[in-house]
């Protein structure tokens, strides 16, 4: 339980991997919800050296509101999505693609559009 609380709070202070699949934080998400049962059910019965440890990551999360923890997502989102455009923008495919649907008159074709075509030609 220990070890769940020390890989939660890395996360939440940086010092975790960026690199998360909806898999690993879903996992991340039950250890959570399985503490806080803990929490609820059991907190006499923790060890002091544990329920210490929970007082300090909860007030270390007080600082942090949920507004700033939508921030910090919605910037992960958009870096990554900016990332993913470059990559595309770099792919032969993408740019022929992009060259064939602007040479089509008329044809107004956003990225949204664009990307299925490339994706599944």
């Amino acid at each position: 339980m220990e070890k769940d609380i020390r890989e939660i709070e890395a996360l939440i202070l940086g010092k975790g991997a960026w690199s998360l699949s909806p898999t690993r934080l879903r996992e991340l998400a039950s250890r959570a919800k399985g503490l806080r049962r803990e929490v609820e059910e059991r907190w006499e019965e923790l060890p002091q050296s544990l329920r210490e440890a929970l007082e300090d990551l909860a007030r270390s999360w007080e600082a942090s509101t949920l507004a700033d923890l939508e921030a910090f997502l919605r910037e992960v989102g958009l870096l990554s999505r900016a990332v993913t455009e470059k990559l595309e923008e770099r792919d032969p495919a993408f740019r022929e693609a992009l060259k064939r649907a602007l040479a089509e008159e008329g044809a107004r074709l956003e990225k949204g559009k664009l990307r299925p075509l490339i994706l599944d030609p």
